[in-house]
């Protein structure tokens, strides 16, 4: 009973594990470096108001989830100015600094660090900018899958609420602009960034690791019985077939299908090349 139990168990470990299909790549992971801070960041900056040529869908986004209260749609957009790494009086580096008539942005952009700046440093220079009674954000930006601690005074904003908020918003805002390359960049990035908001692949395959090196025998006894099991169905079949053709030899052959299927071919051995087979 106890070996039945722990069969039992083994199956219903192998059924929960998850092997990674093929994925569709997007455009800027195949640049190669799409997961590091930098080149993620800069391409959040250029959907916040960079460049004035490509709008600021992804801010828009962002203050919706910053301040719910905020109907950015009414939000005259011209006095906007962003930043990348804007410098503190001390010489330390924010990664987004956002200026307007009528708010100030900082934020700090972690993929895969955890929160070990001088926030400190990072308040001062915000609180510097807002002489103009703007509302004063502060927010930390990183994908669900880092772990990254939240810091006083900061908002903690992961990309699954940011994304949630610019896909609702989505339709509206291509609505409300001609369709342009940007359109399809910034559906693109969004994509990206979904994708690295997931968990990591890496754990996924560590933990299937662990399992192949904790079930190694068993995992070795089962391919035998998928071996014994395909070496019975193909001779039940050409016992089968010869019923049908009783004085010609059956030659047979496994075929690979996807997703490890396997087809048995069947065929008289007179056949030569068998182009004609049964299955």
């Amino acid at each position: 009973m106890h070996s039945e139990a722990l069969a039992i168990e083994f199956i219903e470990q192998l059924k929960g594990i998850s092997v990674e299909d093929d994925v569709e790549f997007n455009f800027f992971e195949l640049g190669g470096s799409g997961y590091l801070e930098n080149p993620t960041t800069d391409l959040m900056a250029l959907f916040m108001g960079a460049q004035k040529m490509v709008p600021p869908w992804l801010l828009k986004a962002l203050l919706c989830c910053l301040d719910d209260s905020l109907d950015v749609d009414e939000i005259d957009f011209t006095s906007l100015e962003l930043m990348r790494e804007a410098r503190t009086e001390d010489g330390k580096y924010l990664d987004i600094l956002i200026r307007h008539d009528e708010f100030i942005i900082g934020i700090e952009h972690k993929v895969l660090a955890d929160t070990y700046n001088p926030f400190p440093s990072y308040v001062s220079l915000i609180d510097s900018y807002g002489g103009n009674n703007q509302n004063l954000f502060r927010c930390i930006l990183k994908p669900d899958g880092n772990s990254a601690k939240g810091v006083d005074g900061w908002q903690l904003i992961n990309y699954s609420l940011l994304l949630e908020t610019a896909i609702r918003r989505l339709g509206l805002e291509m609505m409300n602009q001609e369709f342009s390359k940007w359109t399809v960049f910034y559906q693109e990035f969004l994509s990206h960034l979904k994708k690295l908001s997931e968990v990591s692949m890496d754990k996924v395959s560590d933990k299937n690791v662990e399992f192949v090196t904790e079930n190694f025998s068993a995992l070795i006894k089962s391919v035998q019985l998928l071996e014994m099991y395909q070496n019975a169905i193909t001779e039940e079949a050409k016992s089968v077939v010869s019923e049908v053709l009783p004085d010609i030899h059956i030659a047979t052959g496994i075929n690979n299908w996807k997703g490890y299927y396997k087809a048995i071919h069947l065929m008289p051995g007179c056949w030569g090349q068998g182009k004609q087979e049964l299955r």
